[in-house]
């Protein structure tokens, strides 16, 4: 084994591949409620896989259970007790960014050699940058299995396989699976075609657990500044709250996500118990009150930055977005005047779009997405 020095190495594995899904992981890892998913982590099967008695664990589940989040748990887990001579990668996919094979093999191999590396490896690096050439993928393949094997055990954890093309990530797996002391958990929704691209595999499905969705209620009741202010000394309200988000969020994460974001705008112990009632217990109904809570001086933008989100061949960062929206009929340039505030842009959305972390930009921009992928005007 060899250890190159601190900046050469970063150097090395920048070259390699700017992918980087650390900043996405944090920002998922954030949105959870503190004290959740133990029962997950607990599971038999999970600890089954985290011994190394089985390869391949498969973790279905429903859109809106958490399933990001429960696997950015996983990997703080794995992390806090991660034994010597053991690795841990990891991938979160997501459905507008896509990725090569070898891309992958790439951002894998740099997650490896930030905790260690082969002489071979390091030699092998050098050698391909000094050259200007990324490798062929049988060479990357070659040197990835060099540098997996040089471990006891390597932990792969990926993240909604389903927003993946399948032959991408059949042909990473098939590449992964074969190598000695990878145990790979894989996160994404119930279709047939994955569960047949896994087998053979253990599974754990992924459901919400009642005392979790509790706990995330709960939790933005108390770091809201609106809530406080508003239940400062009605305890009675705050459990009206949270039986009522628990009776219409039917088990989805996302959905009561939704429903405090749109309890949160009521300024009036009598607007909030009344909006608590008419809650809808769809995620489809949940938009159609979401849309309709867009003011009309801001539906026209609001509607065209869905739209934007919608109809983008690729990520859009936040930048982009601004520069959209600022092209009119008849323009030959745009300036700084043209561009809408950026917290506008997501504000006059109600909580249908959000920024977030992409490992795919290689800027420092956040992209700007809609909180699900199947939402549409």
């Amino acid at each position: 084994m060899t250890f190159a020095p601190d900046q050469e190495l970063e150097d090395l594995v920048k070259w390699l591949s700017p992918l980087d899904f650390s900043e996405k992981h944090n920002t998922i890892f954030e949105r959870r409620a503190r004290d959740t998913g133990k029962w997950f982590l607990g599971h038999q099967k999970f600890l089954a896989w985290r011994r190394g008695e089985c390869e391949m664990l498969w973790c279905p589940g429903n859109p809106g259970v958490g399933k990001s989040v429960m696997v950015s748990l996983v990997i703080n887990e794995l992390r806090e007790e991660l034994p010597e001579n053991t690795a841990l990668v990891f991938i979160y996919f997501e459905y507008k960014t896509k990725y090569t094979a070898s891309q992958l093999a790439e951002v894998i191999l740099t997650q490896l050699a930030r905790r260690r590396i082969t002489q071979s490896g390091l030699e092998s690096l050098r050698k391909w940058r000094k050259a200007g050439n990324h490798p062929t993928s049988d060479k990357l393949f070659d040197i990835l299995k060099a540098e997996v094997e040089s471990y006891d055990r390597v932990f792969v954890v990926i993240d909604a396989l389903d927003e993946a093309d399948t032959e991408i990530w059949t042909q990473l797996l098939g590449c992964l699976r074969p190598l000695r002391g990878i145990s790979l958990i894989a996160t994404s929704r119930d279709t047939g075609e994955i569960e047949f691209g896994l087998r053979p595999y253990e599974r754990l499905d992924i459901t919400v657990d009642e005392e979790d969705v509790r706990k995330y209620i709960e939790g933005r009741l108390e770091s809201s500044g609106k809530f406080k202010r508003l239940l400062k000394t009605r305890r009675g309200v705050h459990e009206e709250i949270v039986a009522g988000i628990m009776n219409k969020a039917d088990g989805m994460f996302l959905l009561a996500r939704l429903h405090m974001n749109s309890l949160e705008t009521k300024l009036r112990i009598t607007d909030l118990r009344r909006a608590l009632d008419e809650l809808p217990n769809t995620l489809d109904a949940t938009y159609d009150e979401a849309m309709s809570r867009i003011s009309n001086d801001n539906e026209a933008l609001a509607h065209r930055v869905i739209s934007w989100l919608i109809h983008a061949a690729q990520p859009m960062t936040i930048r982009d977005l601004q520069y959209a929206l600022a092209v009119e009929d008849g323009m030959t340039a745009i300036d700084d005047d043209d561009l809408h505030d950026e917290a506008a842009l997501t504000s006059v959305c109600v909580g249908l779009v959000v920024l977030r972390e992409d490992a795919g930009h290689r800027t420092s921009s956040k992209v700007v997405g809609l909180v699900r992928k199947s939402f549409t005007c």
